[in-house]
């Protein structure tokens, strides 16, 4: 053999491939999670408020939004 175990290689993200990444993952909550179907997602009423205060990413914004930014 070659020495290859068959495992994916992890190569680290540019910051703007990690920012894409980052937006699918609360893309992919959202529809998953959240029932936003992909077809109206810019207009869902769960989507608005939250591009209205700049939850834009899963890691960066929507993991640390607190029980007060929610009723807001």
């Amino acid at each position: 053999m070659s020495g290859t175990t068959g495992m994916a290689s992890t190569a680290a993200l540019s910051p703007a491939e990690e920012k894409k990444a980052d937006k699918d993952r609360l893309l992919t909550a959202l529809i998953n999670v959240c029932g936003v179907s992909y077809a109206h997602y810019k207009t869902h009423p769960i989507v608005l408020p939250l591009k209205y205060n700049g939850i834009t990413q899963f890691n960066v914004d929507f993991i640390h939004i607190t029980t007060a930014g929610i009723d807001a």
